[in-house]
């Protein structure tokens, strides 16, 4: 990615926020892995929320998927406090190693007319309140399968 947002890179090469958006239309599914519900990684880095914004918007099909550790940690949280916690989603406090790529991304994001920053922030939180509903879905299922809700 790096390489992809220096001046002067490769010119028969595209910047990589044209290359990644080229390269995710030509595939059908995308797969997140999040190494934690409530405080991921992803939304940490630029690169990776531009990424998840951009899969959203080009409306393709996707499956999130919780790291064994980060799902037993869902199974015991406390999920009324979940609508705090998306709400707190800001891609302007997402960082890059490169503090240019932060802002060239964020440019890119206002550029698009898709909302900009609070855009980003309003398709994060939907896919993640979507995701978040399954994965309860699934937490209880599991434990009335195992007899554990009566």
């Amino acid at each position: 990615q790096r390489h992809w947002m220096k001046p002067g890179a490769d010119s028969d090469s595209p910047d990589g926020v044209t290359a990644f958006g080229e390269n995710l239309r030509k595939i059908e599914r995308i797969v997140f892995v999040v190494d934690d519900f409530i405080d991921p990684i992803f939304l940490k880095r630029i690169w990776t929320v531009f990424e998840v914004f951009t899969a959203m918007n080009l409306h393709k099909k996707h499956d999130m998927v919780l790291l064994e550790d980060a799902r037993s940690r869902a199974e015991e949280f406390d999920f009324e406090g979940a609508g705090d916690f998306l709400a707190k989603i800001d891609v302007k406090k997402a960082e890059a190693t490169v503090r240019a790529d932060q802002e060239r991304i964020l440019r890119e994001l206002e550029q698009r007319g898709q909302g900009g920053a609070e855009g980003v922030n309003n398709t994060v939180r939907k896919l993640l309140l979507d995701e978040l509903k399954r994965l309860l879905a699934d937490i209880y299922v599991a434990k009335i399968t195992r007899g554990a809700l009566r």
